[in-house]
C-alpha cells in the first residue's frame, strides 16, 4: 500500500521533496509543484546500503564498503534497471535503461524512510529552471506557497553542501564496469578517484 503524502526534507547536499516511489499520484503531485515533466524520472532514496542490496544484484566489485563510500562524495548512482531484484515502479526509470539511487545515512532519512515504509522519490526542492533551495526559511516559504499539505523533516544541526548531486551512469560490458558522469557535483574530483579505485579491483 503506498503512500501519497509529499514531504520536504534536508539532503547531504540541497533540500528535497519527495513521496512513497509506488505512489504515482504523489509522483504527478511533485510534477506540477516543481513545474517539471511528468515523463521525468526522480531518483530513489534509500537509508542504508543494506536496502540498497535488498533490492538490486552488484557485480562482486561494488562491495557494501565501495557503495557506501560512493554515496559520501554527495553522489547519486545510475544503475542498469536488470539489476533489479524484483520490478520496480514504472515511473523510477520511464523506460530507461537505468534507475538513479541515493544513500542517504542521515538520522531524520532513517526516519523518514521507517515512516514511508518504502524507498522514496526524491528530487531538488525548486520550480523548474530556479536554484535548488538551501534554507529552513526559504523550504518553508516554498512549502507554504505551493505545497501547503507537503510535511517538512528537518535534521539537527545539518548542514548541506549547497550543490546538487553528482550523477555517474554505471554499465557492465563485456564484464567490465564503465562508467560515465552525467551531472558534476561539488566531490567530483574525490568521485572520480573513487571510481578508479574500482576499475582496478
Amino acid at each position: 500500500m503506498s503512500n501519497h503524502q509529499i514531504y520536504i526534507y534536508q539532503t547531504d547536499t540541497v533540500w528535497g521533496i519527495g513521496c512513497d516511489y509506488n505512489s504515482a499520484e504523489g509522483f504527478r503531485a511533485i510534477s506540477e509543484i516543481k513545474k517539471t515533466s511528468s515523463t521525468k524520472p526522480l531518483s530513489i532514496i534509500y537509508s542504508s546500503i543494506q536496502q540498497i542490496k535488498d533490492h538490486f544484484n552488484f557485480p562482486v566489485e561494488i562491495t557494501n564498503e565501495w557503495l557506501d563510500n560512493f554515496f559520501l562524495f554527495e553522489s547519486t548512482l545510475g544503475i542498469p534497471v536488470n539489476w533489479s531484484k524484483e520490478k520496480i515502479p514504472e515511473l523510477a526509470n520511464m523506460n530507461s535503461t537505468h534507475v538513479s539511487i541515493r544513500c542517504l545515512n542521515l538520522p531524520h532519512i532513517k526516519l523518514l524512510y521507517e515512516k514511508i515504509g518504502n524507498p522514496f522519490f526524491s528530487t531538488s526542492l525548486n520550480l523548474q529552471a530556479e536554484p535548488p533551495i538551501l534554507t529552513e526559511e526559504d523550504a518553508k516559504i516554498f512549502q507554504q506557497k505551493y505545497c501547503p499539505d507537503a510535511i517538512i523533516c528537518k535534521g539537527p544541526d545539518h548542514i548541506m553542501s549547497g550543490e546538487s548531486s553528482t550523477i555517474v551512469f554505471i554499465n557492465e560490458i563485456n564484464n567490465q564496469l564503465e562508467f560515465e558522469i552525467k551531472r558534476k557535483g561539488k566531490k567530483v574530483i574525490e568521485l572520480l578517484v573513487h571510481l578508479e579505485l574500482l576499475r582496478l579491483a
